[in-house]
C-alpha cells in the first residue's frame, strides 16, 4: 500500500464516521505512532529466551509481520568487546551460530570454568545497555541480524485552490505487508477519531467552565 492510498483509505473511514477536515501531517504522525506500538506488540509475542534460537515470531501470523524489518549487518566491535546497537535497532535477534549468548547470572561461572571457559575463537557475549558485550575482550568482527524500526511515512503534498495535491517526489511509502496495512489503517482511523473526540470533550469543557 502505498502513503497515498493510506491516506484515501484513512480519510474514508474517518469522513464516513464524522466527517470534517484532517490535514496530511496529522495522518502521517497518526500512523506513525501506531505502527510502532503494532511493531511493539508484535515483539512482545516473540520468543526471546537466552540460549534458544530466534525466530522472527512465536507464530506464521507475526513472522509474516515482521518479515519486512528482518535485517542484517557486519558488527565490529571496539577493543574491549563493546559493540552499541545502531539507531535502527528494534530488537536483536542473534548472531552467527558459533557464538553463544548467557545471562549476567550465568557470566561469572562462564569466565571462570576451566572446562568451557570462553576463548577468541569461542566468545560469549551478554546483553548490556542497548548493546552487546562480548568476552573475553577483544575486537570482533560478527554477522548481526535484528529487527529494525519501520521508517516514518510521509505524505509530500501541495495546495491547489482548496485541493491537496499529492507528490509522490520525497513521499514515504508504508514498509509492512498487504494484511498488516488493513490492520494499521484501521488502528490510525481510531486514533485520529479517538484524539479528536478527546479534544471535543476538553473543548466543550473549557467553554462550559468559562460559561460560553
Amino acid at each position: 500500500m502505498t502513503v497515498e492510498e493510506l491516506h484515501n483509505r484513512v480519510l474514508f473511514m474517518l469522513q464516513k464516521d464524522q466527517g470534517g477536515f484532517f490535514n496530511p501531517e496529522e495522518i502521517d504522525e497518526a500512523f506513525n505512532k501506531v505502527q510502532l506500538e503494532y511493531l511493539r506488540e508484535l515483539l512482545q509475542a516473540r520468543p526471546n529466551q537466552i540460549g534458544q534460537p530466534k525466530g522472527l515470531g512465536a507464530d506464521a501470523q507475526t513472522n509474516r509481520a515482521l518479515q519486512p524489518f528482518a535485517t542484517s549487518t557486519s558488527l565490529t566491535t571496539g577493543a574491549t568487546g563493546i559493540y552499541t546497537f545502531l539507531d535502527d535497532v528494534a530488537h536483536f535477534r542473534n548472531l552467527e551460530s558459533r557464538d553463544e549468548e548467557v545471562s549476567a547470572a550465568e557470566l561469572p561461572d562462564r569466565l571462570n570454568s576451566a572446562i568451557i571457559a570462553p576463548t577468541e575463537a569461542r566468545p560469549i557475549f551478554i546483553q548490556q545497555n542497548k548493546g552487546l558485550k562480548f568476552y573475553p575482550a577483544a575486537q570482533y568482527t560478527k554477522q548481526f541480524h535484528y529487527i529494525r524500526f519501520p521508517l516514518d511515512v510521509l505524505f509530500n503534498y501541495s495546495i491547489a485552490g482548496r485541493q491537496v495535491v499529492f507528490n509522490p517526489t520525497g513521499s514515504v511509502d508504508p514498509q509492512w505487508g498487504d494484511i498488516e496495512m488493513e490492520v494499521l489503517v484501521r488502528k490510525t482511523a481510531e486514533y485520529i477519531s479517538s484524539n479528536n473526540q478527546d479534544y471535543e470533550v476538553r473543548n466543550f469543557e473549557v467553554q462550559k467552565t468559562a460559561g460560553v
